[in-house]
């Protein structure tokens, strides 16, 4: 007779390496989490932001991110598939996370206890900790010593401008249990549930137009040649297509977190304007997706019709349509456009995309503006260097780089917009771009000019009340 594995509740301790006093955290994880999982945890509780490279070392066997296994001298398993109650972590265990490969933050971690789950009993916690965590790109342990001896000393030629790097204050002595906690709240919430983000329109609140005016704005400047753009728009015809899906098949989120099962990703993914490639050759090994999540494009137009209101369902619950989802079936490929562009642009989480610097209270619904007013100070079809844009960007909200060095300050917020900013507007046809061949990076192109089109323009312009 068989018996189901017990779950165990594991008591890890943290600690930054080679630094003195030490800068550490304790917490409890089911052993049923992935690595990848535990990644996410310690990113959450040290207020690391995870825009670097990054592996775990476990009884000489490295396992990580096999998308970056090209940046390393060995073999790297995919941290995705591996439980911890898999790897024999016993009492007294002791692996190695490794934190940007640059500044090179390796962290110990110990198992203190191994505790059998009891019903009830809270799996993900923090419980203890010391000293605040080093800021991004100080430098490693050196150039974190350095930053600390000029913050003791305001005659220091670098004070200042070390201090506004920073943010204004840093105490390398603070640590926070509760907001340590909170983010891992935040992950736990984004990983197992859909959920509405906030939506800052506040129903033509803030100089935002109300969406039927704004929907009526739109389609009294649209021509018959934007018309045939917006019909062709791939990111339109998949949310389409999605929708109809779920129209015509009956699909059960799944317990754990409510996605899409693995036959119905496959089903979506084929129907996609570009379908994804959902199995990958790597060296001698054989990649396929696992989770609807590993699938990027079916995930991002699920998550954009749910936003939209034109699909419902949650984790163990069939998908369908909502009354929104049917009328939207029947409506026209211009009010699809405008649906889909503003539920990204008032429902998408602003708060986190910006890793290069702090998000405040209230900044999003200031940066949603910042971005308008950027974008529409753009001339329509007239090439805008990227790198000027970015700047404007950073003048209008007074954003500090994270990094002492301009350059690299400059090239990661670049880095950051294009993803969260300049990538969505592309797949809306509201900017066009051109990259320039690096041939030190490999294929890697560079964003060098961004343009806005018509369509952006007249799109742009309906989000906002008449002066």
């Amino acid at each position: 007779m068989s018996t189901k594995q017990m779950s165990n509740l594991l008591q890890i301790k943290i600690s930054i390496k080679n630094i003195q006093p030490s800068i550490w955290r304790r917490i409890f994880v089911s052993d049923k989490i992935t690595l990848l999982d535990l990644h996410s945890v310690i990113q959450a509780v040290f207020s690391w932001q995870d825009y670097h490279l990054h592996e775990f070392k476990i009884n000489h066997i490295s396992f990580g991110d096999p998308a970056n296994d090209d940046f390393g001298d060995h073999p790297l398993l995919n941290e995705a598939e591996y439980g911890l109650s898999s790897l024999g972590l016993t009492k007294g265990a002791r692996f190695t996370y490794i934190y940007d490969f640059g500044d090179n933050w390796e962290h110990s971690l110990v198992i203190e206890e191994v505790i059998p789950i009891e019903k009830g009993t809270k799996q993900l916690r923090c419980i203890d900790g010391k000293r605040a965590c080093p800021p991004e790109d100080v430098g490693g342990i050196y150039g974190y010593a350095e930053f600390l001896n000029i913050l003791k000393n305001p005659q220091h030629d670098e004070y200042k401008s070390t201090l506004d790097w920073v943010g204004g204050t840093f105490n390398p002595n603070d640590f926070n249990l509760s907001a340590a906690n909170e983010r891992l709240d935040l992950f736990i919430k984004k990983k197992s549930e859909w959920y509405p983000r906030p939506e800052y329109s506040l129903e033509g609140q803030f100089g935002w137009s109300d969406s039927q005016i704004g929907l009526n704005k739109f389609l009294n400047q649209i021509t018959a040649e934007d018309k045939v753009t917006i019909t062709q728009l791939p990111l339109r015809r998949d949310v389409v297509s999605l929708v109809t899906y779920i129209k015509e098949h009956k699909i059960k989120g799944t317990n754990s977190t409510g996605n899409f099962p693995r036959n119905a990703v496959q089903d979506i993914a084929s129907l996609l304007a570009v379908p994804p490639v959902l199995k990958h050759e790597f060296r001698d090994l054989t990649i396929e997706f696992r989770y609807e999540r590993d699938v990027r494009p079916v995930y991002t137009v699920h998550l954009l019709a749910y936003l939209a209101g034109l699909i419902e369902g949650s984790k163990g619950h069939s998908w369908s349509l909502t009354s929104e989802g049917k009328n939207f079936l029947i409506s026209s490929s211009s009010e699809h456009f405008f649906i889909l562009f503003i539920t990204w642009w008032f429902k998408g989480d602003w708060s986190d995309f910006p890793v290069s610097f702090q998000i405040k209270d209230g900044f999003e619904i200031q940066f949603l503006d910042v971005v308008h007013s950027t974008l529409m100070e753009l001339s329509p079809r007239e090439s805008t260097d990227y790198s000027t844009f970015v700047l404007r960007m950073m003048e209008l909200t007074g954003l500090k780089f994270s990094t002492h060095d301009f350059d690299s300050g400059l090239s990661r917020l670049k880095s950051d917009f294009e993803f969260a900013i300049v990538e969505p507007l592309e797949s809306f046809a509201v900017l066009t771009t051109e990259r320039k061949k690096n041939h030190d990076m490999f294929d890697y192109a560079e964003l060098s000019t961004i343009s806005l089109t018509e369509i952006g323009c007249k799109i742009l312009k309906s989000l906002k009340k008449t002066p």
